[in-house]
């Protein structure tokens, strides 16, 4: 036996593993020194010959032109930091575009609203894209940042915009004036008239994208976003219908559940208001089944309100449930942007619970547990309003503790009771120039009224009815 046969020899798995290992590793090295070579030579190419090719495939994707007058930049981040394992291995990617325009739906009748343009303007856009979804027709963007935006939410609603609705039809239409991008600038108060086309599938809005054509059987394209995020942006939203116009200066927070900031103007039925408050995630405003939390102070002329709730269906602005605080200097004050028909008063303030859907033809309001004081009266009770297709209705009951006869004084005449006739309703004429907007059904109770130059009421009791434009009051008890 020789010393060769007595040295102990090693398996042949063991050297099957080792030539194993070097070839992964080999194999490892040469995928990264491929991707590093690859991810060099995207830093190389110049995207800005690729802006007519992406411009064209979102034009054909949204139905509305795009374009991007600026530069297109693309970084590469790799490994992948916004996911970890072995997905952190596939790069993402970085857009970058100054400059981008993103156009209103076609036959859109942009000059019929107080601030026409483009849907979307920006001085610069970015947008996080993973990879790995593409494999599976998913866009799926981490983030998209937003600087120097300006966007116009429009909608038509129940106005009629007239003009030929053919695809050749020009348009013919007569510009209103133009709202100022500056935030603080006061909003115009008037809508005007408009021919231009509309296409008979046009959607009554122009921020939802349409579905583009697939053919039978193709699966079609899906776009997840997950966070917006907004520096020195602005955004207005018009409603025809309602003539109402605001414009909102906007800025991203971390104040859970809020965030977004905003400072807006604006004008309500030719009332013009300003505010501030915060609100949701501007993702939600899409959303039709999510509630968008609200906070806002605002003021009109003399009237202030502070409210903090949610906003139903805010795709829409279809319902509001929020506490509510509204205090001016006189209860007619609110008719222009309200439409509610109440009486001349001394200085007010209530709060309680608001209510209610936006609905055209069918809106249906209640402020309900609602507490507060006219003049020197407290007031407190519940009101529903209901519009219909010949005049809103105002119902309800109100009572009162402690009420001042000259508190009261505009909604059943003025001024102090008739010495001569001794009777507790004065011989004064009654303002009726807007009786015919609006019906009311409002019962109201009074455990001690207090009558200048005379005895008080106690426990007093009425009934007060508003049926087309003839007022009845039944008996004072």
């Amino acid at each position: 036996m020789t010393v060769a046969d007595t040295e102990p020899t090693l398996p042949r798995w063991s050297t099957w593993l080792r030539r194993c290992i070097w070839v992964l590793a080999g194999l490892v090295l040469t995928l990264v020194l491929a991707m590093a070579a690859f991810l060099l030579y995207l830093r190389s190419v110049d995207w800005n010959s690729m802006r007519p090719a992406v411009t064209a495939k979102v034009t054909e994707l949204t139905g509305r032109p795009m374009g991007i007058a600026g530069d297109l930049d693309v970084d590469w981040h790799w490994p992948n930091p916004s996911t970890s394992g072995w997905r952190a291995w596939i790069p993402a990617v970085t857009f970058t575009a100054h400059d981008l325009r993103l156009g209103n739906p076609v036959h859109w009748p942009s000059q019929a609203f107080t601030d026409p343009g483009e849907f979307v303007e920006a001085q610069k856009v970015q947008a996080d894209l993973q990879l790995l979804p593409l494999l599976h027709k998913t866009i799926q963007v981490d983030e998209i940042r937003f600087t120097g935006a300006y966007g116009r939410f429009q909608w038509v609603g129940d106005a009629v915009v007239g003009g030929d609705t053919s695809a050749s039809a020009p348009a013919e239409a007569t510009t209103p004036p133009v709202a100022s991008k500056g935030a603080g600038d006061a909003a115009p108060a008037t809508v005007a008239a408009t021919s231009s086309p509309i296409a008979p599938d046009t959607a009554p809005d122009n921020w939802h994208i349409r579905k583009a054509m697939i053919a039978p059987g193709e699966r079609r394209w899906r776009f997840a976003l997950k966070r917006v995020q907004l520096t020195d942006s602005t955004v207005s939203y018009e409603h025809l219908g309602r003539k109402l116009f605001a414009k909102a200066r906007l800025s991203s927070v971390d104040q859970a559940p809020y965030r977004l900031a905003f400072a807006l103007n604006g004008s309500l039925a030719g009332a013009a208001f300003q505010g501030e408050g915060f609100t949701g995630d501007v993702l939600d405003i899409s959303e039709d089944t999510v509630a968008l939390p609200i906070k806002l102070k605002a003021t009109s002329g003399q009237l202030q309100l502070g409210l903090e709730g949610a906003l139903q269906h805010p795709s829409q602005l279809d319902g509001i449930a929020v506490k509510l605080t509204l205090q001016g200097s006189d209860m007619q004050q609110l008719y222009p942007l309200t439409g509610l028909v109440l009486p001349r008063t001394p200085a007010f303030k209530v709060q309680g619970d608001l209510n209610g859907a936006f609905s055209p033809g069918k809106a249906r309001w209640s402020f309900k547990n609602f507490r507060g004081t006219v003049g020197k009266s407290d007031l407190q009770g519940e009101l529903q309003y209901v519009s219909s297709a010949n005049r809103p209705v105002l119902s309800g009951a109100l009572s009162s503790t402690e009420l001042q006869l000259a508190d009261l004084g505009a909604l059943i005449g003025a001024g102090a009771p008739n010495k001569k006739t001794g009777k507790v309703l004065p011989n004064m004429p009654l303002g009726v120039e807007r009786w015919r907007d609006m019906d009311a059904d409002i019962s109201f109770a009074a455990t001690k009224i207090h009558r200048p130059d005379a005895l008080p009421l106690t426990n007093v009791s009425l009934h007060a009815k508003l049926n087309e434009q003839q007022l009845r009051i039944d008996p004072l008890v």
